[in-house]
């Protein structure tokens, strides 16, 4: 029955009203591992639902555990490091489904799954059904320990690196990784406050004054140590300042990465993230993974 929802979907049959007009088909047979000629036909819809609505949550953590070990698997070696990306996408719900919310930023009724990939190979880790709106931080936290622990007992000496937007900056893991200081790292955006800005104020009065004397765009990087109230250490906190005729833009990120340049913590570490959007629509677009019609949120 797996094998069938499968390949129906990727046939871009993704609904299960299709079991009852495709049961018979001998390739979807062939393809579910059965003979062609077979007499007796595949699931019907009815079939189909009930298999997806009796899910318990201790099965629906078993298949989050199963796309972790097939994440591991896929590496024939022990990998020099990894990056953890963190982002969420709308999932446009249809209907009385439960746990859809409406998303004032999408305005859309909506789930919005989080998404973990590794960066650099555009494998996906570990999707998660989340309601259409809330806290993106809300236990990201004890979320990446979990991860990260399974990850350490079968890669001891990997760098595992953890990279998300603002939304995504949490104290509780940033002090958890620096205590551990066992090739745990991480670089998030950080909202702005008023500390910040006044801070970074100096050098964005000098951007502003070099772009009215030469007309030219500036972009400039600086960092600094910094400890918001809440933290248990101090990190490196990098700001980017941009100047043009559209205004100015400050931005910044937090790290536990100490040596680098600042342009390079900015430009080439953390806007790599932008890669994510990519790997999102393909598992959108290609494997319809946001088509989500069931009334029950375990369904989904």
């Amino acid at each position: 029955m797996l094998l069938q929802r499968i390949y129906l979907i990727m046939a871009s049959f993704e609904d299960a009203d299709d079991c009852d007009r495709l049961c018979g088909d001998g390739i979807l047979k062939m393809c579910a591992g059965r003979s062609a000629s077979d007499e007796i036909d595949l699931a019907s819809q009815p079939t189909m639902i009930r298999l997806e609505n009796r899910l318990s949550r201790k099965e629906l953590f078993d298949i989050g555990e199963a796309f972790i070990n097939d994440f591991i698997a896929s590496y024939d070696s022990e990998p020099d490091s990894i990056i953890i990306d963190a982002d969420d996408t709308n999932a446009d719900t249809y209907g009385a489904q439960q746990l859809t919310l409406f998303n004032a930023y999408y305005g859309e009724y909506c789930y919005m799954p989080l998404l973990l990939f590794e960066g650099r190979s555009g494998k996906l880790i570990l999707p998660i059904l989340r309601p259409g709106r809330g806290n993106k931080a809300i236990n990201i936290a004890g979320l990446l320990k979990r991860l990260i622990l399974k990850l350490r007992k079968k890669w001891k000496h990997t760098q595992i690196i953890f990279r998300g937007d603002s939304h995504f900056c949490s104290h509780d893991f940033m002090d958890w990784a620096t205590d551990r200081q066992d090739g745990i790292h991480f670089i998030t955006g950080l909202a702005g406050n008023v500390k910040l800005k006044r801070i970074s104020a100096n050098w964005l009065d000098t951007a502003i004054a070099s772009d009215e004397a030469t007309g030219e765009e500036v972009r400039i990087f600086h960092s600094f140590m910094y400890k918001a109230g809440s933290w248990k250490h101090q990190q490196r906190v990098v700001v980017k300042i941009e100047v043009n005729n559209l205004g100015t833009n400050v931005r910044y990120v937090v790290t536990d990465f100490k040596g680098q340049r600042s342009s390079f913590i900015y430009s080439d570490c953390y806007c790599e993230r932008g890669r994510m959007e990519q790997m999102i629509s393909e598992l959108k677009n290609g494997l319809k993974a946001d088509r989500m019609s069931c009334n029950k949120f375990t369904a989904n």
